[in-house]
């Protein structure tokens, strides 16, 4: 099985190359391939993509790794459709911070990665954490739950969706809950502040705390914030997008996805 792993916040981030050598662990045979640059916040664009250069990164030791002057939709267009690699699986993250609700769907770089490989008849899987980029431990552990959530998917059948958006919390989590995305829309919040012949906006950071402190745990914000891992399914086609809950319910054991998560030791680092 051929995974592609890539990213929106580029080539050199420590969670998605930890993910890409936790995958080859597995056995599955893996590309790394992410932006030269941060993308975050651009969704499933493309870009112009008429002069796209794609450098081979030697410095990544026992993965076929690229760095590419390219949002990560893109990378998974032009790695399928014109660099002809036969992927089985797209991986997408794992992103600093949670990608939550309808609007994170639309606008993620790390969903839209996802979102491009169902849209060329390959799964989709977009991770995103409660982690930031200097939290070594955190990323360790979400590491360690999307590998083994990775490996429970692979292992299913007749799967009812195309794209799983999935949020890691902080450890330890308190298990496993499929959910709809969550429909509130962040308001942005900071100062724009005078300047030379313009104006420069600073935007404050979300505090997803505060954003989904009173939603329901049927939704993705309300069970992150509350501990758990949120997956949430998506069909994704050329008539549009739905979200497939009730059959995603039934056709995964929950319980067993829990049993294998739940052996990872969250009282030591690792």
């Amino acid at each position: 099985m051929l995974v592609l792993v890539t990213n929106d916040d580029g080539i050199d981030s420590l969670a998605t190359i930890k993910l890409a050598f936790s995958l080859k662990d597995l056995g599955y045979e893996v590309i790394l391939a992410a932006p030269s640059r941060d993308w975050s916040g651009s969704g499933k664009a493309l870009g112009s993509m008429s002069s796209v250069r794609i450098h081979r990164k030697d410095d990544i030791n026992c993965i076929d790794a690229y760095s590419v002057n390219a949002p990560p939709a893109a990378i998974v267009a032009l790695f399928i459709d014109i660099m002809g690699f036969d992927v089985d699986v797209v991986v997408s993250g794992i992103n600093y911070g949670p990608n939550l609700g309808f609007h994170d769907i639309l606008t993620s770089g790390t969903i839209g990665a996802a979102l491009e490989a169902a849209f060329r008849g390959v799964l989709g899987v977009s991770i995103s954490s409660y982690c930031f980029r200097s939290d070594g431990v955190c990323i360790d552990y979400a590491v360690n739950y999307s590998k083994r959530i990775i490996e429970f998917m692979f292992d299913l059948r007749n799967i009812p969706f195309n794209v799983v958006s999935i949020n890691i919390p902080k450890p330890p989590p308190r298990g496993v809950k499929f959910v709809k995305p969550s429909p509130i829309l962040p308001k942005l919040e900071g100062i724009a502040e005078p300047a030379n012949n313009g104006t420069i906006v600073k935007v404050k950071a979300k505090n997803h705390a505060e954003i989904y402190k009173e939603e329901s745990d049927e939704y993705d914000g309300g069970a992150l914030i509350k501990g758990f891992i949120t997956m949430t399914p998506i069909m994704v086609g050329p008539r549009g997008l739905s979200i497939p809950l009730e059959e995603a319910l039934n056709s995964m054991n929950i319980k067993e996805l829990e049993r294998r998560i739940g052996s990872i030791p969250t009282n030591k680092p690792l």
